[in-house]
């Protein structure tokens, strides 16, 4: 038997109040485009890819910013790279944090462009927050989609132009309610305990046989 890493959907559920007080907290405005990503600093991670993607977006969207949560040996080099670019005055990194579940609130869309992955929970946490999620086509499983609504994968192949345009082009201004979709594919985590433990006493009863 196969049992999902699930989440705790609730935690993850798209929150109003919670992105309002994130955004205050962040410094970011009601009208600012939120480019989010959560991932360890790390080179599979692909960050300087992301930033070179939100640069290009950003000339066409000024008003957005790129809110990169987490920790990692790259973190101090990917600081560089933005102060670089004369882009740090619209990124946001606030280290590993305990609570990532309302940064997503926060943010308007998730971009992860990997180099390596398995399958990502922050893709399944994203969708649940009602994130529009982007990822790497063939680099990240077909199992990290909860709705082809939700999720857009992109060529390896594709340029940073190209992810910038996707990005763009999704429809941002309603977050939909995605919780059935992801109960539905096995990621509600209380809803496979109640699967485990079914198994467990399953078994047990069986051995007492």
């Amino acid at each position: 038997k196969m049992i999902p890493n699930g989440i705790d959907l609730d935690r993850f559920a798209f929150n109003k109040t919670i992105r309002e007080e994130m955004r205050r907290k962040l410094g970011i405005s009601k009208q600012t485009f939120v480019v989010g990503h959560i991932g360890r600093f790390t080179e599979p991670k692909n960050h300087k890819y992301l930033i070179e993607l939100f640069s290009i977006l950003k000339r066409t969207k000024p008003d957005c910013c790129l809110l990169m949560d987490g920790n990692g040996e790259l973190f101090d080099d990917i600081r560089r790279y933005c102060e670089g670019l004369n882009i740090m005055d619209s990124v946001i990194m606030p280290g590993s944090r305990a609570d990532t579940e309302n940064f997503y609130q926060a943010m308007d869309v998730f971009v992860l462009p990997s180099r390596f992955e398995g399958l990502g929970i922050v893709y399944i946490e994203a969708q649940a927050a009602g994130l529009k999620t982007f990822a790497t086509a063939e680099v990240v499983p077909h199992e990290a989609c909860m709705s082809e609504k939700m999720f857009t994968y992109l060529p390896k192949a594709a340029t940073a132009q190209q992810w910038a345009e996707a990005v763009l082009a999704a429809d941002t201004e309603h977050r939909e309610n995605t919780l059935e979709l992801i109960r539905a594919k096995d990621y509600d985590i209380d809803q496979e305990i109640d699967k485990l433990r079914f198994l467990y006493l399953e078994n047990g009863r069986g051995q007492c046989r």
